[in-house]
Protein backbone atom coordinates (compact mmCIF):
# COMPACT_ATOMS: atom_id res chain seq x y z
CA UNK A 1 0.00 0.00 0.00
CA UNK A 2 1.98 3.18 -1.13
CA UNK A 3 1.04 6.10 -0.21
CA UNK A 4 0.49 9.07 -3.64
CA UNK A 5 0.07 12.29 -2.06
CA UNK A 6 -3.43 12.15 -0.46
CA UNK A 7 -4.40 9.52 -1.70
CA UNK A 8 -3.50 5.72 -0.69
CA UNK A 9 -3.28 2.72 -3.35
CA UNK A 10 -4.55 -0.58 -2.88
CA UNK A 11 -3.23 -1.84 -6.02
CA UNK A 12 -2.46 -5.68 -6.61
CA UNK A 13 -5.41 -6.10 -3.90
CA UNK A 14 -8.36 -8.58 -5.01
CA UNK A 15 -11.54 -7.34 -3.81
CA UNK A 16 -15.13 -8.69 -4.06
CA UNK A 17 -17.98 -6.86 -3.97
CA UNK A 18 -21.87 -7.61 -3.18
CA UNK A 19 -24.79 -6.21 -3.12
CA UNK A 20 -28.06 -6.90 -4.99
CA UNK A 21 -28.83 -4.07 -6.64
CA UNK A 22 -26.71 -3.52 -9.98
CA UNK A 23 -25.92 0.17 -9.93
CA UNK A 24 -24.60 0.01 -6.46
CA UNK A 25 -22.02 -2.56 -7.40
CA UNK A 26 -21.00 -0.30 -10.96
CA UNK A 27 -20.71 2.76 -8.15
CA UNK A 28 -18.70 0.71 -5.60
CA UNK A 29 -16.59 -0.86 -8.14
CA UNK A 30 -15.61 2.21 -10.21
CA UNK A 31 -14.53 4.05 -6.56
CA UNK A 32 -12.21 1.00 -5.52
CA UNK A 33 -10.71 0.00 -9.16
CA UNK A 34 -9.93 4.14 -8.60
CA UNK A 35 -7.82 2.65 -6.04
CA UNK A 36 -5.95 0.48 -7.96
CA UNK A 37 -7.82 -2.85 -6.47
CA UNK A 38 -8.73 -5.69 -8.96
CA UNK A 39 -12.74 -6.21 -8.69
CA UNK A 40 -14.79 -8.78 -8.83
CA UNK A 41 -18.94 -8.31 -8.32
CA UNK A 42 -21.54 -10.59 -7.20
CA UNK A 43 -25.26 -9.86 -7.50
CA UNK A 44 -25.94 -12.71 -4.03
CA UNK A 45 -24.58 -14.03 -0.96
CA UNK A 46 -24.53 -17.01 -2.29
CA UNK A 47 -22.79 -16.52 -6.05
CA UNK A 48 -20.60 -14.27 -3.58
CA UNK A 49 -19.24 -17.59 -1.42
CA UNK A 50 -18.88 -19.93 -4.65
CA UNK A 51 -16.55 -16.90 -6.30
CA UNK A 52 -14.48 -16.43 -2.97
CA UNK A 53 -14.51 -20.26 -3.08
CA UNK A 54 -13.53 -20.20 -5.96
CA UNK A 55 -10.79 -17.18 -6.63
CA UNK A 56 -8.32 -15.26 -4.63
CA UNK A 57 -9.71 -12.39 -2.77
CA UNK A 58 -8.17 -10.12 -0.52
CA UNK A 59 -10.91 -7.92 0.97
CA UNK A 60 -14.68 -8.56 0.45
CA UNK A 61 -17.28 -5.80 0.63
CA UNK A 62 -20.69 -7.30 1.73
CA UNK A 63 -23.87 -5.12 1.62
CA UNK A 64 -26.04 -6.70 4.19
CA UNK A 65 -29.81 -6.72 2.90
CA UNK A 66 -30.00 -9.24 0.20
CA UNK A 67 -32.59 -11.85 -0.36
CA UNK A 68 -31.77 -15.59 -0.32
CA UNK A 69 -29.04 -15.21 1.78
CA UNK A 70 -28.14 -12.25 3.63
CA UNK A 71 -24.74 -10.50 3.97
CA UNK A 72 -23.93 -11.78 7.94
CA UNK A 73 -24.80 -15.53 6.26
CA UNK A 74 -22.52 -15.15 3.56
CA UNK A 75 -19.65 -13.40 5.27
CA UNK A 76 -19.62 -16.80 7.66
CA UNK A 77 -19.40 -18.60 4.95
CA UNK A 78 -16.43 -17.12 3.13
CA UNK A 79 -14.89 -16.75 6.65
CA UNK A 80 -15.41 -20.81 6.82
CA UNK A 81 -14.16 -21.51 3.33
CA UNK A 82 -11.49 -18.92 4.36
CA UNK A 83 -10.36 -21.41 7.48
CA UNK A 84 -10.70 -24.38 5.55
CA UNK A 85 -8.51 -23.66 2.96
CA UNK A 86 -5.90 -21.54 4.93
CA UNK A 87 -6.42 -18.38 3.95
CA UNK A 88 -7.50 -15.17 5.50
CA UNK A 89 -9.89 -12.54 4.38
CA UNK A 90 -11.20 -9.40 5.25
CA UNK A 91 -14.69 -8.88 5.21
CA UNK A 92 -16.03 -5.04 5.14
CA UNK A 93 -20.02 -4.74 5.32
CA UNK A 94 -21.43 -2.26 3.51
CA UNK A 95 -25.20 -1.09 4.63
CA UNK A 96 -27.32 1.89 4.60
CA UNK A 97 -28.24 0.74 7.97
CA UNK A 98 -26.55 3.12 10.29
CA UNK A 99 -28.58 3.35 13.54
CA UNK A 100 -27.68 3.52 16.86
CA UNK A 101 -25.80 0.38 17.69
CA UNK A 102 -25.69 -1.33 13.98
CA UNK A 103 -21.62 -1.17 14.03
CA UNK A 104 -21.10 -2.73 17.36
CA UNK A 105 -23.86 -5.50 15.96
CA UNK A 106 -22.27 -5.90 12.44
CA UNK A 107 -18.70 -6.83 14.70
CA UNK A 108 -20.18 -9.19 17.03
CA UNK A 109 -21.12 -10.90 13.54
CA UNK A 110 -18.09 -11.30 12.41
CA UNK A 111 -17.76 -8.16 9.96
CA UNK A 112 -13.86 -6.93 9.79
CA UNK A 113 -15.24 -3.23 8.65
CA UNK A 114 -18.14 -0.81 8.66
CA UNK A 115 -18.76 1.42 5.36
CA UNK A 116 -22.15 3.01 4.98
CA UNK A 117 -23.53 3.43 1.77
CA UNK A 118 -23.55 5.76 0.36
CA UNK A 119 -19.73 5.72 0.46
CA UNK A 120 -17.51 8.24 1.56
CA UNK A 121 -14.36 8.20 0.48
CA UNK A 122 -12.59 9.02 3.19
CA UNK A 123 -14.30 6.70 5.35
CA UNK A 124 -13.07 4.12 2.59
CA UNK A 125 -9.68 4.89 2.93
CA UNK A 126 -8.71 4.53 6.51
CA UNK A 127 -10.70 1.68 6.88
CA UNK A 128 -9.12 -0.61 4.01
CA UNK A 129 -5.85 0.69 4.84
CA UNK A 130 -6.43 0.15 8.60
CA UNK A 131 -7.49 -3.47 7.83
CA UNK A 132 -5.14 -4.43 5.08
CA UNK A 133 -2.45 -3.24 7.36
CA UNK A 134 -3.60 -5.47 10.28
CA UNK A 135 -4.04 -8.16 7.70
CA UNK A 136 -0.57 -8.01 6.87
CA UNK A 137 0.89 -7.93 9.83
CA UNK A 138 -0.95 -10.98 10.85
CA UNK A 139 -2.62 -9.10 13.99
CA UNK A 140 -6.14 -9.09 15.17
CA UNK A 141 -8.12 -5.41 15.42
CA UNK A 142 -10.57 -3.94 16.35
CA UNK A 143 -13.82 -3.70 13.96
CA UNK A 144 -12.63 0.04 11.62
Amino acid sequence: MLETGDKPSFEGVKALVVDDEPMNLVVAAGLFSDYGMSVDTSLSGKEAVNKYRDGDYDIVFMDHMMPEMDGVEAMKRIKKVADETGRSVVVIVLTANVVSGAKEMFAREGFDGFLSKPIYTKDYERIVSQLLSVRSAGREGDMA
